[in-house]
């Protein structure tokens, strides 16, 4: 048997293990021998335990660990793993409480790094660095085995083995590295969706396993925050990228994990090596410091990034799915551009409107340039499309909404002056035809935002932005 099958061939269950571990190793220190054979069985030193129950696991430890250390994912002490192991007998020890209650971990232990510890230590001697952390039977507190120190992503840890335990249960190990060229990507495309699709477009690989790929907004490390939205990621794939903090992964054994995070660092490294050419060439063309194309750079040449937008992963899609929505139609007439559109969406997402109608030669989902300004929001929006306008704008009447055409025409009511009577519809018209005279003819008011300037309108989704913040704003919904 190879290291690598013997890696494969390890065990969850410690109940499972037969026979007596394997003997000390002579460079091991003294305090992970053997108890003394002349000693009652009922009175083992705590790491005597910890060598029983890590002896099925090391030979996996060490060959992920080695790996990791070769790739330059290792850093000082970073990257951590856990295994989710059965049958671990209560151990002396304090108990720590949880903020949250693991129901499905109740009575199981994990085997983890200890803080502090290299990956080139564990791949040299594992059972040194390693820790045993065990549940409570109600999944609301846990026992560290001889007062160790785990690694601080412990609460992620517990978190997403607590639904793995319960939706996929053969998929017993977990593991959290540092992979180089993802870290540096996601420093260009914090955005979630962005930058999930950026990798699947990157590599067919990636493609072919998009659905066990998720991407979180930055979120602070070792939190209990982080832990949650972890364990809601896990609850529809198998591996999570941490913008700016890696990725973890979970598998039957590590190297099932390792093999998700290599093929996403590689999509990584590609995207990077593409977008190499472009950069060089815009700095030349514009004679001024390149800058990812996530918006203009600093007069300084240096671009910021900004912890923003975490709320993206306090709620799952369903959650989100579940709550009220404002009585607020926005109906598209012929416009022209995907990306309005996809703008409107993410404005319609943003005031949770009822849904968004596109009428007429109106593109919409699925398509890749409204997907490219949606960000994903064509997934939490409603949405319709109807071939003909005035049939739309007829259905919406039947049903007692308001129509409010926003055009600049004679005898338009400015906006806010006009009295809403929700429910209502906005009508929002072709970016230079505007709304089209049998829409205007249909409904029942026409409103106009006033202008300053040499022209007389705005864009479609910055005037959209100012009726539907208005309209939230005047009837209090901002609040939940």
């Amino acid at each position: 048997m190879t290291d690598r099958d013997e890696a494969h061939d390890s065990r969850p269950d410690f109940e499972a293990t037969q026979g007596n571990p394997p003997a000390p190793r002579t460079d091991r220190p003294a305090q992970y021998s053997r108890t003394d054979v002349s000693q009652p069985s009922s009175v083992r030193r705590a790491p005597d335990v910890l060598c029983r129950i890590a002896a099925p696991f090391l030979a996996e430890i060490s060959v992920i660990a080695q790996q990791l250390v070769n790739k330059g994912w290792a850093e000082a002490n970073a990257g951590n793993f856990s295994f989710r192991v059965s049958g671990v007998p209560e151990f002396p020890g304090s108990y720590r409480q949880l903020p949250y209650t693991l129901t499905e971990l109740g009575n199981w232990a994990l085997l983890t790094k200890k803080a502090g510890v290299r990956m080139g230590e564990l791949a040299d001697a594992p059972l040194g660095g390693l820790c045993l952390v065990r549940l409570n039977q109600t999944g609301n507190a846990y026992c560290v085995l001889d007062d160790e120190v785990p690694t601080s992503e412990l609460p992620s840890h517990l978190a997403a083995h607590s639904v793995l335990n319960k939706i996929r249960p053969e998929h017993t190990r977990l593991l959290h590295t540092h992979p180089t060229a993802l870290v540096a990507l996601s420093l260009l495309y914090p955005e979630p969706e962005s930058l999930v699709a950026l990798l699947i477009r990157s590599l067919a690989e990636v493609r072919q396993l998009a659905h066990d790929i998720v991407a979180l907004p930055f979120i602070e490390p070792g939190t209990v925050n982080l832990g949650n939205a972890t364990a809601r990621a896990f609850g529809r794939a198998s591996a999570v990228i941490w913008p700016r903090h890696g990725m973890i992964a979970s598998g039957r054994v590590l190297a099932e994990a390792m093999d998700l995070i290599e093929v996403c660092d590689k999509a990584a490294q590609i995207a990077l090596l593409a977008r190499e050419p472009a950069r060089r060439e815009s700095g030349r063309t514009r004679g001024r410091p390149c800058h990812s194309g996530r918006g203009r750079p600093a007069a300084d040449g240096i671009e910021t990034f900004l912890d923003v937008r975490v709320r993206d992963a306090l709620l799952s899609p369903e959650e989100f799915g579940q709550l009220p929505r404002r009585p607020i139609h926005i109906v598209l007439d012929n416009l022209r551009s995907a990306f309005n559109v996809g703008s409107i969406f993410r404005l319609a997402d943003a005031v949770r409107a009822a849904e968004v109608i596109t009428c007429g030669y109106t593109c919409h989902p699925p398509h890749h340039k409204l997907e490219q300004a949606a960000l994903g929001s064509t997934q939490t929006v409603p949405w319709r499309q109807f071939e003909n306008v005035v049939t739309c704008l007829a259905e919406l009447h039947s049903k007692g909404i308001q129509l409010v055409a926003l055009e600049t025409v004679d005898g338009a009511r400015l906006y806010h002056e006009f009295e809403f009577q929700p429910p209502v519809a906005i009508v929002l018209g072709n970016e230079a035809l505007g709304v089209s005279q049998s829409a205007l003819q249909t409904c029942d008011a026409v409103i106009d935002i006033p202008v300053f300037g040499l022209k007389n309108s705005i864009n479609v989704a910055a005037a959209a932005a100012v009726v539907l913040y208005d309209l939230v704003r005047r009837y209090d919904w901002l609040p939940d």
